[in-house]
């Protein structure tokens, strides 16, 4: 408690937490405000706003839950947030949030970034649980996803009163983290000259001014494009996946070592104005992902894979997923699909009949044409479903027919774009 910056209230109720675990009164590091609010003789409505106080310091996690068994009733609980106090970073006052000066470099050059980081995790393998339907509202949903072609079971849930986020908010996701992705750049190179900084580096927290995600996206920055990225941002906060009865080989797949497991996008945990009238969020990522972007900084290795930026302006969620997946898939030689293993990995939900004619029809609007000038595809009987057609959707190159499948190669200048920013990040960085 020495190193944060708290109030004296706030102190005396964080001792009188620790004197009651310490008493055994309450099991497994749980206890209510009631018994708070008894050791300190307050009243209950006291010990609850000094908790929401220490939750706009990020001492504090407020989540969910259900407090009875058979009614839908539920409260808060407070859960201490032993990232952000083990990180070292003082915590924000209460009237603004402040940003380091290497972070907001990064943020001041964020308009020109070129493409869109994605975690393999969730924009591999978890995105397909996420909602396609756009009017949808549901708040709680059950899945399969594949992985390797064997079905591993996923829950979709959301904490907040937001219903479950959609395939078209991760495009909001991604920028985010190609934003995080030049921060911890930043990072690395201000512990590199200031040591005492070198704490900082794999930080969970990061602040974003709202415009520089717009920015980041390619996004104007009117009202209307920062109500759907406000929108969009809940969503994503409040969504949670939840894996169930994973294989060992399926889990290492997923660069996961849990048979269950909670996964998150990221979590907001403030969304103010700043001191000079900026709207900021403060966002905290889980710090699995921190580490695997630092290492992916410091090794190359590669757990994320780079976006195109014309994803950022698509609308159709199916096209979002299939472009999405095929981000992941091995530069140069193309390979075989069918039809089942496609719906498997972009939108397992879909029925066959529904996927073939959805997917028929973006195919054609993206075929190319032909010596003549015609476009590239034919159409079994009604016009539904194709025959045959050659596409092309961002990056990707397809051909479908219906002896053969879909043959789907990722074009050869992407991979020189690849190489253009390994060389960028390479003169950006400075050594360990």
């Amino acid at each position: 408690m020495e190193s944060l910056n708290l109030k004296n209230n706030e102190r005396v109720l964080l001792s009188a937490i620790l004197s009651i675990f310490a008493s055994d009164r309450f099991d497994h590091g749980y206890c209510n405000a009631e018994a708070i609010a008894e050791k300190l003789n307050r009243k209950v409505v006291t010990v609850r706003q000094t908790l929401k106080k220490l939750v706009e310091k990020s001492v504090f996690i407020e989540l969910g839950c259900n407090v009875h068994e058979s009614k839908k009733r539920y409260a808060s609980l407070f859960k201490l947030n032993i990232d952000y106090l083990n990180s070292n970073s003082l915590p924000v006052q209460s009237d603004q949030i402040s940003f380091s000066l290497q972070e907001n470099k990064a943020l001041s050059v964020s308009d020109k970034i070129e493409y869109g980081l994605a975690d393999d995790l969730v924009c591999l393998f978890l995105f397909t649980a996420l909602e396609y339907n756009s009017k949808s509202t549901s708040k709680r949903k059950e899945t399969t996803v594949y992985i390797n072609d064997e079905p591993i079971k996923v829950t979709v849930t959301t904490t907040n009163n937001e219903r479950i986020a959609r395939i078209n908010d991760l495009r909001y996701y991604m920028a985010l983290l190609s934003l995080v992705e030049r921060t911890i750049e930043y990072r690395i190179n201000a512990a590199n000259i200031n040591s005492d900084l070198l704490s900082d580096v794999k930080s969970t927290l990061f602040d974003f001014f709202e415009v520089d995600i717009l920015k980041a996206m390619g996004k104007g920055v009117g009202s209307g494009e920062r109500n759907n990225l406000k929108i969009s941002m809940n969503r994503l906060s409040g969504t949670e996946f939840f894996i169930e009865n994973a294989n060992t080989q399926a889990m290492k797949e997923m660069g996961l070592d849990e048979y269950e497991l909670n996964v998150i996008h990221f979590k907001i945990r403030e969304y103010k104005l700043t001191n000079d009238k900026r709207v900021a969020y403060r966002l905290e990522f889980e710090q699995r992902l921190i580490n695997r972007i630092y290492q992916y900084l410091i090794n190359n290795q590669r757990p994320f894979s780079k976006i195109d930026m014309r994803l950022m302006s698509e609308t159709n969620s199916l096209r979002i997923a299939f472009s999405i997946w095929c981000s992941h898939q091995s530069i140069g030689g193309g390979r075989y699909y069918s039809w089942q293993v496609i719906k498997d990995k972009i939108a397992p939900s879909y029925s066959m009949k529904k996927f073939k004619q959805a997917m028929s029809d973006i195919l054609a609007k993206a075929a190319v044409d032909d010596s003549a000038g015609k476009p590239c595809v034919k159409w079994l009987d009604e016009k539904k479903i194709i025959h045959q057609c050659s596409s092309e959707i961002n990056e990707a190159s397809i051909i479908y027919s219906e002896e053969l499948g879909f043959y789907i190669a990722r074009t050869s200048t992407h991979k020189n774009y690849l190489e253009m920013i390994r060389d960028s990040r390479a003169n950006r960085l400075v050594g360990l």
